[in-house]
């Protein structure tokens, strides 16, 4: 494992590699809202503000050029601690955990902050994260506070852990961290700074302020369709096999949808989540029509609408999205015959973020993506090709399903055409290699976004990929 001093070039995979730690160690201590909500963008600036001032340094750990590990350290921004050094994150990728790395890495932190005149060191860790405390007690930590942290609605239970220098009293030690030659370079990056932006003020103002309201207005309506098609509704009324479900998750909201029953047996299902003018009735209408419940043999299949879709009430977004796909698991997992050992997610377009986001955090057999995407800053740009940097902020629905790829440890089967004009093939590709198994990558030429379904040998790979996972 190699270790190097991150350049501010190297923040932003930094504090996405952080986030990504964050959900893998928090995942049942966190609540998932809150987890989902988490944005690299929002922890770059953070980082970005930190190494502009010289309060902290950071480390990168590398294993064949492969970021593998991150740490940030210097003064401490601790209540009560102020003048010690903190080591504010320390993260390995699981598959490094246990190997000595962490080990080395820490005490490499550790010379480095006394190196910079710090006699006390002080962190912080959420008290539910018993593996970390351990390891910090190891090393020498002792326990000196229990506190409380505020992440999104709730608040968890925060333990300070502190390690005395051998001639340190019990207060903190004066010291003088040496941030010239960083401040020197700042005050230069300033003047340049100053300049465009005086030039950019005045484009802005006349010209992007007009266009970025009108865009965090409109985009709701572009990505979210709010299909309802009531003549499908009637179309499967008293046809067998199909049957109108409705329930009330945990969070208090009520969700409908369509549910085909192959039999009367216990069976797998498929839970499949729909493109952004996808309804369940219309879907299921399709599959009836078009003679495609051959390729779900043996399979019970179930379409619960998004917000605002369908009979639903509100209105989609992602996160209510990804809130929604685990309360249908949960519903569906509990139905006396769905083998709940054996359920495979589904995803069209918009909702392969669902079940991705799925596949990440409930036990699934089998994850199916037609026309994936890596991330929402990918749809945006494909139509309107001005979403970077700063203008990332105005992008309301994020879709992160690249921060929860590396989660999803199921037989994955991804569809994807060169020729999609809605979704880059780009992005697909850069999805399939975040996920941590091998991945059934089929590629298609000349297939356009809307025609996924209709080209040659699609659904024999989707039912060849059903009945694999049937057999297991």
């Amino acid at each position: 494992m190699e270790i190097r001093q991150a350049g501010r070039d190297d923040l932003y995979n930094t504090a996405v590699f952080l986030d990504d730690c964050w959900r893998e160690v928090y995942r049942d201590i966190v609540s998932d809202v809150f987890l989902g909500a988490m944005s690299p963008e929002e922890r770059h600036k953070g980082l970005i503000k930190r190494y502009d001032d010289g309060s902290s340094d950071f480390w990168m750990m590398l294993d064949n050029e492969r970021l593998i590990g991150a740490a940030v350290f210097g003064k401490s921004f601790t209540e009560g601690y102020e003048n010690d050094g903190e080591i504010s994150a320390i993260y390995l990728h699981k598959d490094y955990i246990g190997k000595g790395h962490g080990h080395n890495a820490f005490v490499r932190i550790e010379q480095a902050l006394r190196d910079k005149g710090y006699a006390n060191l002080v962190l912080d860790v959420l008290s539910a994260n018993s593996r970390a405390i351990d390891f910090y007690l190891k090393h020498g930590y002792k326990k000196v506070a229990d506190r409380n942290i505020k992440l999104g609605e709730s608040e968890y239970p925060l333990t300070v852990l502190r390690k005395m220098g051998k001639n340190a009293m019990d207060g903190a030690q004066i010291h003088q961290v040496d941030a010239a030659p960083r401040k020197k370079e700042q005050s230069i990056r300033d003047k340049a700074w100053l300049k465009r932006i005086c030039t950019v003020l005045l484009v802005v103002f006349s010209v992007i302020v007009p266009i970025c309201v009108v865009l965090i207005a409109a985009q709701d309506s572009m990505i979210f369709y709010n299909t309802h098609d009531p003549e499908s509704r009637e179309f499967l009324q008293g046809r067998e096999g199909y049957h109108e479900i409705q329930f009330t998750a945990g969070n208090g909201k009520t969700y409908n949808g369509m549910m085909y029953r192959a039999n009367d047996e216990i069976a797998p299902l498929v839970i499949y989540f729909g493109g952004n003018a996808e309804v369940s009735y219309r879907n299921l209408r399709s599959r009836e029509t078009h003679n495609q419940w051959q390729y779900f043999s043996g399979y019970h299949y179930l379409f619960v609408d998004y917000e605002g879709y369908g009979i639903n009430a509100g209105q989609a977004h992602y996160l209510n999205m990804y809130e929604q796909a685990l309360s249908v698991y949960d519903y569906a997992a509990a139905l006396p015959f769905v083998d709940e050992s054996r359920i495979v997610a589904m995803g069209y377009s918009l909702g392969t973020g669902s079940a991705t986001y799925l596949a990440a955090n409930r036990p699934v057999s089998g994850l199916m993506l037609a026309t994936p995407y890596a991330n929402g800053y990918d749809l945006y740009n494909n139509v309107l090709p001005i979403f970077y940097g700063p203008m990332r902020l105005l992008v309301k629905q994020k879709l992160p399903s690249e921060n929860y790829a590396p989660s999803a440890s199921c037989p994955v089967l991804i569809i994807a055409s060169v020729s999609d004009e809605t979704i880059p093939y780009s992005s697909s590709e850069r999805l399939r290699a975040l996920f941590p198994g091998d991945v059934d990558f089929m590629t298609l030429d000349d297939v356009s976004h809307n025609s996924i379904f209709q080209a040659d040998g699609v659904f024999d790979r989707v039912q060849s990929f059903l009945a694999g996972v049937a057999a297991e």
